[in-house]
């Protein structure tokens, strides 16, 4: 990345032309904040409000007097924005960009060497991403409502900048546009859903708020109880080969699993690892997902495990947190079967996709490749997680797979590439072992 001079840097705002082109994709709105000339700024008391924000004309002349302006997020128009801010170029997988760079409207590198892509998408999709966790394995993150992203032709001087920055406080750089694509496509859902399975980020645990005053028999609050036979549950209601109940306890609690070793401390009532205001809420959520994933997200049987933990609860003292916790548990996508690999349950789903309303005799039928045992095993687990259903049709079910999306079978194809283990291994093969919530 070269330095831009001062004049080079003048010359750019002067002409406004970066700001004519931002017209032919966003309508005649306020949508542009307010920065200093030397700064980024943005997030100040009141930024995002309507009397602070610029319009067209106003942005241009801000700009063309040397000063810095940003974009908000969410609803312009029609349409929603966000932004994918990479911190560095060549951090992003290839996978994610083949994504995110048809969808963007905006690209444009920072004066660090980021390489930031402004991305167009419907409401749906918007809140998707919203509702993704921060990622942490790479230098990336998602800006959406919360923040504005500062636009080409700003500039700053580096004697601003924070100490990790790699400018050494010294100089002075520029946001430059590489390009505005008018015609770009929107981000639909699925491929959000597939660029969170690239990316490795789910969407957040519910926020931890309480009501200390709610009354547990009040409606929406979830009993607790230990009147269920957890026996008959779990064989009635919980996708088996030949697990029991306890069997399936035992694999949780001593198997060699990815996630195994944080879990125990969750179980334990250890929240050392757990960050924010209130750990022990968030941590029992976290819990709860974990059970459900290893008990085919049956509310009944994560109920009673998280009323019978050695150790004092949020789950039992706030009825509020308890509804909140329970429809997370229930609600996340993946269980566990043993004896069912994630490739076949691939397999299986792409065919129940091609074709709707397959029987057991149909998909043996055109899967060479997949036992009629394994399809056995595996339709119990897709119609647990409600991406399939079954009526009875004299003698035999009929599966119908209109739940069943493209974004679930990107996202399975996604953890199939990560998890699975070799193909010759099959069918003995399991997801547990390999399985990281």
């Amino acid at each position: 990345m070269s330095s831009i001079q001062s004049k080079a840097v003048n010359a750019y705002k002067s002409s406004g032309a970066q700001i004519e082109k931002y017209s032919y994709i966003f309508p005649s709105k306020k949508i542009f904040t307010k920065l200093g000339g030397d700064y980024k700024g943005g997030n100040e008391k009141g930024w995002n409000k309507p009397e602070n924000l610029l319009c067209f004309p106003e942005a241009k002349k801000h700009v063309s007097s040397g000063g810095n302006i940003g974009l908000i997020h969410g609803q312009i128009g029609e349409y929603w924005y966000a932004t994918f801010d990479i911190e560095k170029a060549g951090i992003l997988p290839v996978d994610a960009q083949a994504i995110i760079d048809p969808h963007s409207v905006i690209k444009f590198e920072t004066p660090h060497g980021g390489k930031n892509r402004i991305v167009r998408m419907e409401e749906e999709t918007y809140q998707y991403l919203d509702s993704l966790q921060q990622i942490e394995k790479l230098d990336i993150e998602i800006l959406t409502e919360d923040n504005a992203v500062t636009l080409p032709p700003s500039d700053i001087s580096h004697t601003e900048c924070s100490n990790n920055k790699p400018c050494n406080g010294i100089g002075r750089d520029a946001y430059t546009l590489e390009e505005v694509n008018v015609g770009t496509p929107s981000l639909n859902i699925e491929d959000a859903q597939q660029l969170s399975s690239i990316l490795e980020i789910e969407p957040e645990e519910p926020s931890i708020q309480y009501d200390n005053n709610q009354d547990p028999d009040a409606p929406g609050a979830f009993e607790v109880t230990n009147s269920v036979n957890i026996l008959k549950e779990f064989e009635e209601n919980v996708p088996s080969v030949s697990d029991t109940f306890q069997d399936r306890k035992q694999r949780m609690l001593y198997s060699d699993w990815d996630a195994q070793e944080h879990f125990l401390k969750l179980w334990n009532g250890n929240f050392e690892d757990v960050s924010g205001s209130n750990p022990q809420g968030k941590a029992e959520c976290r819990l709860a997902n974990y059970i459900g994933f290893w008990f085919g997200r049956n509310q009944k049987i994560i109920q009673y495990f998280m009323e019978n933990l050695d150790f004092k609860t949020h789950y039992e003292k706030y009825p509020s947190h308890r509804k909140n916790l329970l429809e997370y548990a229930t609600s996340v996508d993946w269980i566990f079967c043993e004896g069912v690999s994630f490739n076949t349950k691939y397999r299986v789903s792409f065919y129940l996709m091609v074709e709707d309303n397959h029987t057991v005799k149909s998909l043996n039928e055109k899967m060479d490749e997949v036992s009629k045992r394994q399809i056995y095993r595996t339709l119990p687990i897709l119609e647990n997680e409600g991406v399939i259903t079954k009526e009875k049709h004299g003698n035999e079910y009929v599966y119908d797979s209109t739940q069943l999306t493209e974004g679930y079978l990107f996202s399975l194809e996604a953890v199939c590439s990560k998890h699975d283990t070799p193909e010759e291994q099959d069918p003995v093969e399991t997801q547990a072992e390999v399985m990281e919530i």
